[in-house]
């Protein structure tokens, strides 16, 4: 049995694209995992050796021994493929193994606000990225930006958390996602000026808004406060962050997904996880129109919008209308090709395939 080392700083299941990897790869590959002990609840999966490395001592020892620790384990463990999701500073291990089969796998590009440190952050990247011999990008937009050739495609995949084949006659919405730069409180503020226009009718289906997240600053507590403040606790539910595999209830009562992005340059080719596992459960999809929502959200699977509150409360007035003329089925079908199970058989497997026989 063939043996990979994955390499990621992120603690192990809390990088879902790897975790996934690794879920359906289990069975023919022999998975190792190293990354930093973030102090998070450990995962556990089946026949995966996770290696936790402990944070001690400041941020430039930190690295020297995040690297030697690396190394280590690639000398030590006989290993046919060596894969690393991209940090700075990880061209190192190629040059301390220089002979070993590596790949750079590459999930994003710079999303800071700021112009300059984008374009910073991006050309350590693009120069990084050159050291590698075969290197693995998110979509094909992002490999054309940062290396122009010699890559290969991996795409974000998703999980179906619902096994409904009908929907009640209710607006009941999910948002699953970080709430660091997403502005969901533009989000919130437009539903919370539809469910005020809505008032007026005669009757009134049954609404809830779920959003389930964190940030790294205040962004659930300012949620909150504004949920607190205009009376909306009975209609909207923040629990805050979820683990993966508990999402199966908040699921099973929603019927609606919400991809709100910011469309800035940054964001328009990053492919949303949770779109797709939105449209693999069966439920059509409140989406701001970035370049990648565009490509996947149509007519027969939901409603493209701006990344504005007025635009969120007409969605939401087209979607109340609407939700009863959605066919769970047919979305769950057409969106199959989505799933991890998919993107690993038929883009993963193949691609490790053919850098074992090189």
């Amino acid at each position: 049995m063939k043996k990979l080392l994955f390499v990621n700083k992120e603690q192990f299941g809390y990088h879902i694209d790897t975790y996934k990897y690794i879920q359906y790869l289990n069975c023919n590959y022999k998975c190792t995992y190293i990354c930093w002990d973030e102090g998070l609840n450990k995962i556990i999966l089946d026949n995966v050796k996770v290696i936790y490395l402990q944070k001690k001592g400041i941020k430039v020892f930190r690295f020297f021994y995040l690297i030697s620790a690396i190394t280590r384990e690639i000398r030590k463990g006989n290993y046919n493929l060596i894969f690393i999701v991209y940090f700075f500073g990880c061209s190192c291990i190629r040059f301390l193994n220089p002979k070993q089969r590596i790949n750079l796998d590459i999930r994003t590009v710079a999303v800071s606000k700021k112009l300059m440190l984008n374009t910073f952050y991006d050309f350590l990247l693009k120069t990084e990225v050159f050291f590698f011999k075969y290197r693995s990008v998110v979509s094909y937009e992002t490999g054309i930006e940062l290396m122009n050739s010699d890559f290969h495609v991996i795409p974000l995949g998703g999980e179906c958390f619902s096994k409904k084949d009908q929907f009640e006659n209710a607006l009941k919405l999910i948002y699953v996602g970080t709430l660091s730069g997403r502005n969901i409180i533009e989000f919130l503020i437009g539903f919370h000026n539809f469910f005020k226009e809505i008032q007026g009718l005669d009757h009134i289906k049954p609404i809830k808004l779920t959003i389930i997240g964190s940030g790294y600053l205040n962004e659930l507590a300012e949620l909150r406060e504004y949920i607190s403040l205009n009376n909306l606790t009975l209609i909207v539910d923040i629990p805050g962050y979820v683990q993966n595999d508990k999402l199966f209830e908040y699921f099973e009562n929603s019927n609606v997904g919400i991809s709100y992005i910011p469309l800035t340059p940054y964001y328009q080719n990053q492919p949303p996880t949770k779109t797709y596992e939105y449209l693999l459960s069966g439920f059509p999809v409140i989406a701001t129109s970035t370049n990648a929502n565009s490509k996947i959200i149509n007519t027969d699977n939901g409603i493209l919008i701006k990344d504005n509150p007025e635009d969120v409360k007409n969605a939401l007035h087209l979607m109340y209308d609407k939700i009863s003329i959605f066919n769970p089925l047919e979305i769950k079908n057409k969106s199959k090709s989505f799933s991890w199970k998919n993107v690993v058989e038929n883009k993963v497997v193949p691609y490790f395939d053919q850098i074992l026989k090189a």
